[in-house]
């Protein structure tokens, strides 16, 4: 080991000084004509990694939202049902529905620990939801209106729960 650098020291020694010169610039730039193409392709990958985090994320932000939207409307519909202004409860539950499968959606699609964790809770709640609503549905059904109102009521505070998880979720 020591024979081999005192070789290369040797070497070294008996070039010129413009001999030197030239030997480093050649170091450089080969070094650098080698990293540059390497940084490049690097930055490439770091980009389209980027982008594709950035994709799914918004994808999930933007179904999340959709997911809230619904339970509005199906509570609107729930409303519009207990007043009689609609035959059945089954545009609220289509909504309903609809919103669940956006949160299964988004629990499929997403990375966020705290949206993995959050979702499947949703679900359970938004599932109770659905069935506070065809609770309202039989119960106007077999005892009349004034029952109905008050599941109603408590359907409605169960959605404002679900709508304020998902919205406390999207901005956390």
């Amino acid at each position: 080991m020591a024979e081999r650098r005192n070789r290369i020291n040797g070497w070294l020694r008996n070039l010129t000084v413009r001999k030197r010169i030239i030997w480093v610039f050649f170091t450089i730039a080969l070094t650098m004509g080698v990293s540059i193409p390497l940084l490049g392709r690097f930055q490439k990958i770091s980009l389209e990694n980027l982008d594709q985090i950035v994709e799914v994320e918004s994808l999930s932000e933007r179904n999340l939202f959709k997911a809230a939207t619904r339970v509005v409307s199906s509570q609107l519909n729930l409303y519009r049902f207990v007043q009689d202004y609609l035959p059945s409860a089954a545009n609220a539950l289509n909504d309903a529905k609809i919103a669940r499968d956006l949160l299964e959606d988004v629990h499929e699609i997403s990375d966020c620990e705290r949206i993995q964790a959050e979702c499947p809770a949703l679900v359970k709640v938004l599932n109770e939801y659905i069935n506070q609503v065809r609770k309202v549905q039989a119960v106007l059904n077999e005892k009349g209106h004034p029952e109905a109102v008050r599941i109603a009521f408590v359907a409605s505070k169960t959605g404002h729960e679900i709508g304020l998880r998902i919205d406390q979720l999207v901005n956390a």
